[in-house]
């Protein structure tokens, strides 16, 4: 089945796929501490946000956050102990394994970067609170 064919099933039916913002979704980026040493701005933004959902930042939830982070022009990453990853990366997020009750710092670098957390951050305390 050619790649077009199955990216309608991503979308709901009647709706077209944005190719840019699945190509955000599937982008894999790792940064280790030390790699994102040099790539972080002096003047970036950090808040730490507590995962209040009781099944954590898994699967659909995950993609919900996906999408937020993808509207902003930012940089954003999710530090969860000594890993952080690139917060419009599926792969990233759900490999950081966050569950219920942790707690994550939200890093953001860019023009935006300030709205950028606090979007995700009342995101996640709110909208994908039970």
């Amino acid at each position: 089945m050619p790649f077009a064919q199955n990216a309608e099933i991503l979308a709901p039916q009647g709706e077209s796929v944005d190719f840019k913002r699945l190509v955000c979704y599937t982008t894999f980026v790792k940064l280790s501490a030390k790699q994102s040493k040099g790539k972080l701005g002096k003047n970036m933004t950090t808040r730490a946000v507590e995962i209040k959902n009781r099944i954590g930042l898994h699967a659909s939830y995950a993609s919900f956050f996906i999408q937020e982070a993808c509207s902003y022009q930012s940089s954003i990453w999710v530090e969860k102990g000594d890993r952080k990853m690139n917060a419009k990366s599926l792969l990233g997020v759900l490999s950081l394994g966050i569950k219920h009750g942790e707690v994550v710092t939200l890093i953001a670098d860019g023009a935006d970067e300030s709205a950028a957390l606090e979007g995700l951050a009342n995101l996640v305390e709110n909208k994908l609170a039970d």
